[in-house]
């Protein structure tokens, strides 16, 4: 007896009347053809080049993703007044990105430097050995693949295995919080920065303890997460 889940599907159907050929995987039944097709993935540590590439990746990014928590004016006058593409971080060796057939698809690093952004909050050098989370970018062509992510456990790795950070802080935008929310971060106090073209800028600073965690796989940090935008 032929039962009704032997029927071949729409799919299958219609490509059996377009191709004589059966050796040619289905486009839909193959389900790794994709995965086969996409270049991989290189992660490497930023070079000085890099910078004007650097620098169009999060405008891109920040304007395009960033456009559901920030007017166009707030987010331009930000690329304008704060630094995100930071030499510093390059010379220290400190920044990393994610390369997909030669293009910068996402980027992103750590310090132990006091950024410079501080200055303007108004706020007091941290305690003990913290470490800064910098400039988490993905290019929107290369949005949802996990890139931030991966760029993330690259940098929390460094900065408590190079670092020696007990303690790892960041000031997240509004569109970020759930992102760093969902690696373990916890949400501290908010504020607003203002631009030099008299936009306020909405911030939210947040934090990790992860002191006696080093050569340890943090676990938060382990998890699939989709977001792409510091």
């Amino acid at each position: 007896m032929k039962l009704e889940t032997d029927r071949p599907s729409l799919a299958e159907a219609r490509w059996s009347r377009e191709t004589s050929d059966p050796t040619r995987p289905h486009p839909v039944l193959d389900r790794g053809a994709e995965a086969r097709k996409m270049p991989p993935v290189v992660f490497r540590k930023a070079r000085p080049e890099d910078l004007p590439a650097l620098r169009g990746l999060h405008r891109m990014s920040f304007l395009t993703l960033g456009r559901t928590a920030y007017d166009q004016d707030a987010i331009k006058g930000f690329l304008d007044d704060i630094v995100t593409a930071d030499p510093q971080l390059i010379a220290d060796g400190t920044y990393h990105v994610a390369e997909i057939d030669g293009t910068l698809a996402a980027s992103g690093g750590w310090t132990m430097r006091r950024p410079d952004y501080e200055a303007r909050l108004g706020s007091s050098a941290p305690e003990g050995a913290v470490a800064t989370i910098r400039a988490i970018f993905t290019a929107p062509a290369f949005a949802g693949r996990g890139l931030a992510r991966r760029i993330m456990d690259l940098a929390e790795t460094e900065a408590v295995a190079i670092g020696g950070a007990e303690r790892l802080e960041l000031c997240a935008t509004r569109s970020a919080v759930s992102f760093y929310a969902g690696l373990g971060y916890l949400a501290g106090e908010s504020g607003d920065i203002l631009l030099s073209n008299g936009k306020l800028f909405h911030y939210r600073r947040m934090s990790k303890d992860v002191a006696g965690v080093l050569g340890k796989p943090c676990a938060p940090c382990a998890r699939e997460t989709r977001a792409d935008a510091a």
